[in-house]
């Protein structure tokens, strides 16, 4: 039975603006493109037994790359697909690909009512494309790699909290502070700020131009618009290059005409968190060449986190969480903040806070313009910006709160079978301070970047070609604020050239050739190759080794910081006692400058300009396939070794700030040596003090970063997904991690080197998707393990977590939904110094119109 879809339009006036822009685009991306006669295929999915509408099915048509997902009528509708005889593969959740022939015809729309009968899901039907930069089967990536979709992203779409998504999958090691903060890694060695994973949306990188990580509460997209969702354990830098260190994420979003038509989401509930969202997707233009997609939102909520301005203060905070007789609490030095949250008081140094912490806002949207070419490439142009205040980051010098921050970005992009080409632009301006200094800090940077790719089948298809490169521009203006003036206002530049070969030896084996070359002004030429075999004896199944290696480049923080510890120190009674050991000797230093300003001597975080990337070489084993028609297993293992670690913020890890000397007015040797040694012997030999290595030799206390240390880590990850009805599904992943530091490679002094990684942690989930009704629950089970990141040091305890959702369709085309998060309400925190983490429970309502 054919029945119209309705179709939405844009006005006469704003359709010729947005034709104008693309054919100027278009004049500079794909002039060589060639028209192909096409067609149009639309309709609506419905179950078989019911009749009911098939919402957030993915209809593909096969081997063109096209498709799109039903909405909650089971709509859907699918332009530019080429004439003649072609097969549509629908599927839906955890169940395989149910296969309908079709007859195209040009310059028509051809109109369907499918009848779905559930199928089981088979492996070589997932398409991914992270492993390799282009689009391929699941079971023949040359990677380990993990999938969520648009159902899973559904699922925590209520909190706003994008790794929550990516906790599930296996081999993520997810950390958070607060509702907001989240450190996401995989293979060890974990860290506040983590930039050990490269987080791409669209090819752009998300990560914050001076820290490189990701400040996940600016983005400008929610989850519910996510259309897919990679992460590729291991190495990356072959084709990514730098900060690929331990994989990438790759979030994947719909083209405009994907999602035609309007949502509107909002939700509310503990914490005192309200959220609203609204989007707008439609196609125009002659023969409907051109979609635009755009959205606005609205979040806010307090956090978990507390001010901790008195002595006591994180104890009394982790008393919650730890049984103090079992976990010491250490906080840092002198024990407690200079300033507290925003939004509280208090009436002195060392004392409580007083009042309610302002909440965490964000205020977010993004509009996208897309062009549909006859010959199947699509360009696009989108831009966005995300304004978030209250944030609180854990760092390893310690909490920084965020005033207010401004994420502008925007992108270009044509992509087609054969070419990639995208420009992209992010920025942050931002006001912020150190709770542990209360020193303000601001920051105006930005990144710059370009990089064009091509893809090639050779040989009758049995090799596949990719090549391509980049250029980035990063630049960063802290006004003296977190930098030095001399080292400030920073133009950085970045380039990397990458290739790779895939050729099918025989009918079920490939070899995988792949690297990359990277050049910057901040670090030496780096080469990162990578080779893989991957074995295919059946459709389902495939067996995969694989040796690569990558590197991290220090951030910026690392090379240039200078910013306050903490409140300057004062030493003067020490001069005092020194004054009357040493006597007539120190006659020629005036009083009160022994420590140029013993009575306050500046306690900084200083970069190391020298500093040299860490490297990561890994060696991995793999099995994926389909073990029964319902039971999907993977398991993967690798061995990695790395080595030139960044050191953690210390004391004389940078050569060029070694222990203090005395002033140039002591002359004689023999006192000289003498009254650094006393000096040493009263501090004694971690204290920091030290002269600058520069023209005013000021005396301070500087802690910095240094390069050394190796370190071997093995681990296994194994997965597995049960259909045990089309409309039910269990998952589960399990993660065992081990590591040793070698004894034999010298690290920095008072280092310690541990990987912020349990041991063994694991996931189960249990989902049911009905045609009204959907639930889910889900558990996470951490063990206990170290932590270190600067100043904090300690042990994070075991977890064991549960979060759940329900979904009901009250309407046709209106969805009620409800999550909770730590649904057992376990007090318990994932970084030592970061909050202390409850429970929370969100409504929600979602309408379609």
């Amino acid at each position: 039975m054919l029945r119209p879809v309705p179709k939405s339009r844009i006005s006469g006036p704003l359709r010729a603006v947005l034709s104008s822009v693309w054919l100027g685009c278009l004049g500079l991306c794909a002039p060589s493109l060639l028209a192909q006669e096409v067609g149009i295929v639309s309709g609506v999915v419905q179950q078989v037994d019911d009749a009911s509408p098939l919402a957030w099915a993915r209809v593909e048509v096969e081997s063109t790359g096209l498709g799109a997902f039903t909405d909650d009528e089971g709509r859907f509708r699918i332009v530019d697909v080429p004439v003649g005889a072609q097969v549509l593969i629908v599927s839906w959740m955890s169940t395989g690909g149910q296969r309908v022939p079709i007859q195209v015809l040009g310059g028509s729309e051809l109109e369907l009512r499918i009848e779905y009968r559930p199928v089981p899901f088979a492996l070589s039907e997932i398409i991914v494309s992270g492993g390799s930069r282009v689009s391929e089967s699941l079971v023949e990536a040359p990677v380990a790699i993990a999938v969520a979709d648009r159902l899973q992203s559904r699922s925590y779409s209520v909190t706003g909290q994008h790794p929550q998504v990516i906790q599930g999958l296996a081999g993520m090691d997810v950390s958070s502070n607060g509702i907001h903060d989240f450190n996401v890694n995989t293979r060890g060695f974990n860290a506040d700020l983590s930039q050990r994973l490269l987080v791409l949306m669209d090819g752009r990188d998300l990560a914050i131009p001076f820290l490189a990580a990701q400040e996940w509460s600016a983005l400008s997209l929610p989850l519910e618009d996510i259309a897919r969702l990679e992460v590729v354990r291991g190495p990356g830098s072959a084709l990514y290059g730098a900060n690929a260190y331990n994989g990438v994420i790759n979030i994947l979003t719909p083209y405009a005409r994907d999602v035609v038509g309007n949502k509107m989401s909002l939700a509310g509930g503990e914490l005192g968190t309200v959220r609203g969202d609204l989007r707008h997707a439609s196609v125009f233009g002659q023969d409907e060449r051109f979609g635009i997609r755009a959205n606005v939102g609205f979040y806010r909520s307090r956090d978990w986190h507390v001010s901790r301005t008195a002595p006591g203060d994180l104890d009394a905070e982790y008393a919650a969480a730890v049984d103090t007789s079992e976990f010491t609490v250490n906080a840092p030095p002198p024990g407690f903040e200079a300033v507290p949250l925003n939004g509280q008081t208090t009436s002195g140094p060392a004392s409580a806070a007083e009042g309610e912490p302002d909440p965490v806002q964000n205020v977010y949207g993004s509009a996208r313009l897309d062009y549909y070419h006859p010959g199947g490439g699509t360009g696009t142009v989108e831009a966005g910006a995300a304004r978030a205040t209250n944030q609180v980051f854990m760092t390893n010098v310690g909490r920084f709160q965020v005033d207010h921050a401004l994420r502008p970005w925007a992108r270009i992009a044509w992509h087609d079978d054969r070419l990639d080409v995208m420009a992209w632009y992010s920025g942050r301006v931002s006001e912020q301070k150190s709770l542990a200094s209360g020193a303000p800090i601001e920051e105006k940077s930005s990144i710059l970047h370009v990089e064009s790719q091509w893809n090639q089948a050779v040989l009758d298809g049995r090799v596949h070609l990719v090549a391509g490169g980049s250029y980035r521009r990063s630049l960063v203006d802290s006004r003296g604020t977190l930098v030095a003036p001399e080292d400030d206002a920073r133009n950085d530049w970045a380039s990397g050239a990458f290739g790779q070969v895939q050729a099918r030896l025989t009918s079920g084996l490939s070899l995988v050739l792949a690297g990359r070359v990277d050049g910057s002004n901040l670090y030496d030429t780096q080469v990162s190759p990578k080779v893989a075999l991957v074995y295919s004896p059946w459709e389902t199944h495939s067996l995969r080794l694989s040796a690569g290696r990558a590197f991290q480049t220090p951030r910026m923080t690392n090379f240039f910081l200078n910013v306050p510890l903490g409140l300057p120190a004062d030493l003067s009674p020490l001069e005092a006692a020194l004054r009357d050991a040493f006597g007539p000797a120190l006659s020629a230093v005036p009083e009160g400058t022994l420590f140029t300003q013993s009575a306050a001597v500046p306690a900084l975080a200083l970069g190391n300009p020298d500093l040299d990337v860490e490297y990561v070489t890994s060696y991995e084993v793999g099995y994926r396939g389909e073990v029964r028609e319902r039971l999907q297993l993977s398991v993967d293992a690798y061995y990695s070794v790395v080595r030139d670690f960044v050191s953690a913020l210390l004391p004389y890890a940078n050569p060029a700030l070694g222990p203090w000397t005395a002033p140039a007015a002591v002359q004689d040797p023999a006192v000289r040596e003498a009254l650094e040694d006393a000096v040493l012997s009263a501090l004694g030999p971690a204290s920091g003090l030290t002269r600058l290595n520069d023209a005013s030799e000021t005396t301070v206390i500087a802690y910095s970063y240094g390069n050394a240390g190796r370190a071997t880590e093995w681990g296994v990850e194994l997965s597995a997904a049960v259909e045990v009805t089309p409309r039910m599904h269990v998952e589960g992943n399990y993660t065992y991690f081990e590591y040793e530091v070698d004894a034999g490679v010298p690290l920095v002094p008072g280092d310690l080197i541990v990987p912020n990684t349990p041991r063994h942690k694991a996931n189960v989930r249990i989902g049911y998707t009905g045609s009204q009704f959907d639930a889910w629950a889900g558990a996470n089970v951490k063990t206990a393990h170290d932590w270190s990141s600067g100043f904090f040091q300690g042990r994070v305890p075991s977890s064991q977590r549960i979060d759940a959702g329900v979904g009901y369709l009250v309407l046709p085309r209106v969805r009620v939904h409800a999550v909770a998060t730590n649904l057992l309400d376990e007090a318990t925190y994932h970084i030592y110094g970061g909050s202390v983490d409850r429970r929370r429970i969100l409504v929600g309502l979602t309408a379609y119109f």
